[in-house]
């Protein structure tokens, strides 16, 4: 499972200028654009153990394989302690939240001529990569291309919107602006 942000600019004409995180209904697929915010955890295989059995190390959808995390960034609860958190042995990895942090901030550039921007937060209960890995790795009968038969037909997991916001935007940093003379 996972959420993201979905950023969309648009300029004065209302012409799309910038997106992030754009989502494609017909094939299940969410765009990695540079800027995309994801949240999610990656676990994986270490060196280690992906030595022992010979197998790459690194993020992997085989759980049952998997012995370490790569990545975690998912948004911790409120009342969220670093401590309490490596205690149940779910810390923040390759990521930062301080104590108390419910929430996380950020930033995206946008083009000069965005004018308005909306904002959706999707979650997602299952990715195609995941139904995908899983379809293909079942090698002993059907039921992983079944899983991924019903996945298709009920829409793919469409995401859900958890939240939007539209922000109308304004100039700041005037002095520092380019200045365009016509006539």
């Amino acid at each position: 499972r996972r959420i993201w942000l979905n950023v969309k600019a648009y300029d004065l004409g209302g012409a799309l200028v910038y997106e992030s995180g754009a989502y494609d209904a017909a094939t299940g697929e969410l765009s990695l654009d540079q800027d995309a915010k994801i949240y999610h955890i990656e676990p994986g295989t270490s060196t280690r153990l992906g030595s022992l059995l010979g197998i790459p190390a690194g993020p992997s959808f085989h759980f049952v394989l998997n012995d370490t995390v790569y990545l975690d960034n998912r948004i911790p609860p409120r009342g969220f302690t670093n401590a309490a958190f490596t205690t149940v042995q779910s810390p923040p990895v390759d990521y930062v939240y301080a104590d108390g942090q419910y929430w996380d901030d950020t930033h995206f550039t946008l083009p000069y001529d965005a004018e308005t921007v909306d904002v959706t937060l999707y979650y997602q209960s299952i990715s195609k990569e995941y139904v995908e890995f899983l379809r293909d790795g079942n090698t002993t009968n059907d039921y992983g291309q079944q899983l991924h038969d019903a996945w298709a037909a009920q829409g793919r997991a469409a995401p859900v919107v958890m939240a939007t916001a539209s922000l109308q935007l304004t100039a700041t940093g005037a002095e520092d602006a380019p200045v365009f003379v016509t006539g």
